[in-house]
């Protein structure tokens, strides 16, 4: 075993003196594991640039303590960079289905009565998988109102 010095500044220990193995067989792959690291992640984000973006209005619903469901126009809408075939869904209420065949936008709306926060959702046509979700939620009178204390009142 010989102890050699390299052009690069350090010493390698090798039968004999080969420093271009050494950054061959050891620092080629590490860079070649980034290179495909980093670009992997490149066309990854990518991908998510084609996800499909949906709208929901009105995103909130506010009852009074006398109101016992939430009435509203619901409008829905959606974009893709891709056409895409998707069929819009409202989570336990089967009578509400509209799909969209090869578009890259859809809009729809909806008079709706419901007592619990309602979920829309976007699935593929073809394979029923889900590709975007959104919930309007209820907020009712008295849920979120807490007694104010006057911090000065020792007894209270």
């Amino acid at each position: 075993m010989r102890c050699c010095h390299c052009s690069s500044g350090g010493y390698i220990v090798f039968k004999e003196c080969r420093c271009g193995f050494f950054i061959y067989n050891y620092f080629f792959p590490i860079i070649l594991i980034s290179y495909v690291y980093f670009n992997a992640a490149a066309v990854a984000s990518e991908v998510h640039e084609d996800r499909v973006q949906l709208k929901l209005n009105p995103r909130l619903c506010t009852l009074s303590k006398d109101e016992p469901r939430c009435k509203a126009l619901v409008r829905i809408s959606w974009t893709s960079e891709a056409k895409q075939s998707l069929c819009l869904k409202v989570v336990n209420r089967p009578d509400v289905n509209h799909c969209w065949k090869q578009n890259s936008q859809g809009n729809f709306g909806i008079q709706l009565a419901f007592k619990n926060d309602l979920t829309v959702e976007l699935r593929d046509s073809r394979t029923q998988s889900l590709v975007a979700s959104k919930t309007i939620s209820i907020v009712r009178e008295g849920e979120y109102r807490h007694r104010r204390r006057h911090p000065w009142d020792l007894f209270q």
